[in-house]
């Protein structure tokens, strides 16, 4: 059984790191296509084509510096006795979102409205995304702390003073002990998540704020320009926040699994688990399909499509009411 259970741990990197995403990413890019009605000599061509190539841009180094780390390429190898590579992800992150926040706010906004135009649209961070990511965003978030402060609580400190071990202790003396992610590693990771957290509003109130545009065609396109937005911003930040969380229950269970053997003269040896030991496997399985899950959503912006812009005339659909914005699709059927 124990040969049973080292042989799918030994799989579990591959089919999470790999499959999973691969299985995702399909799925994503069958449902991809979007189509916008627009005459392609629009100046708004050319802010999709930006706006694109931006999102694959951020993906694409995101997602580079990530797999480099996962396959220990030279100097982007993990330091798994050091907490800075916890914060690769989230730093990542924040400055590809950055980034993109920079881009919206510098969009010309002489295209979105008219002269004498009054926009009464309501619009807040939440108009231009789903509330299932935006859910599922926190969630990883709330889960993400928890299991900084619980791994905090259960460390111990090194010779150096800093809360970065796991101990077994035999009545009053350390028997082994092992790196954990205690609070030396959690603290630089619980301000990684702040600035990401202020980054990302900062980026959605960037793309949801501006004057929606006047003209039916192009508020179509306008708006899933900012829906593009706010997926890509969820999309980077989820994918960061739980590839953070993967590695930290990975160390978790990895810690979990020391144990500590000493003969007992007559008794023959007794061995010693550590406290996580009932939790290690599995916090180390649920590490792995994590991992495979972050990496999918730091590649999933890399497969956006350029959307097809039909002429004016071929769009059948009715626009949305102006006060609409969360039911706007950014589809329109052809003729």
């Amino acid at each position: 059984m124990d040969d049973l259970m080292r042989t799918v741990l030994l799989r579990l990197p591959f089919a999470t790191s790999v499959i999973v995403p691969l299985g995702f990413l399909w799925h994503y890019w069958r449902r991809a296509n979007a189509f916008v009605p627009r005459a392609a000599s629009s100046p708004w061509a050319r802010i999709v084509r930006r706006h694109v190539w931006f999102t694959r841009t951020a993906s694409a180094v995101a997602f580079g510096a990530v797999a480099a780390m996962l396959l220990d390429l030279g100097a982007f190898g993990r330091d798994y006795d050091g907490w800075s590579s916890f914060l690769i992800p989230l730093t990542l992150a924040i400055v590809c979102i950055g980034a993109l926040a920079c881009l919206s706010a510098a969009e010309p906004r002489g295209l979105a409205g008219a002269a004498g135009h009054l926009d009464l649209t309501t619009r807040s961070l939440w108009s231009f995304g789903r509330r299932f990511a935006f859910a599922s965003w926190i969630l990883v978030a709330v889960l993400l702390l928890v299991t900084l402060l619980l791994a905090g609580l259960a460390s111990s400190t090194d010779d150096d003073g800093r809360y970065s071990r796991l101990t077994i202790t035999l009545g009053t003396m350390a028997a082994a002990s092992t790196t954990f992610p205690g609070w030396y590693f959690g603290v630089p990771v619980f301000i990684g998540v702040a600035l990401l957290t202020a980054v990302t509003g900062l980026a959605l109130w960037a793309g949801a704020r501006p004057s929606l545009a006047v003209d039916p065609a192009e508020r179509t396109l306008d708006v899933w320009l900012r829906r593009l937005h706010t997926r890509t911003v969820l999309t980077l930040g989820g994918g960061a926040l739980t590839l953070t969380l993967a590695w930290m229950l990975i160390s978790i269970g990895g810690a979990g699994t020391m144990a500590y053997s000493a003969p007992a003269g007559n008794l023959g040896t007794i061995t010693v688990g550590s406290p996580l030991a009932a939790v290690a496997v599995p916090l180390t399985v649920l590490g792995l399909i994590l991992q495979g899950i972050g990496v999918a959503l730091l590649l999933l912006p890399l497969l956006t499509k350029q959307p097809q812009l039909l002429l004016r005339d071929e769009a059948t659909s009715p626009p949305e009411p102006p006060d609409a914005t969360d039911g706007v699709r950014a589809t329109a059927l052809r003729s």
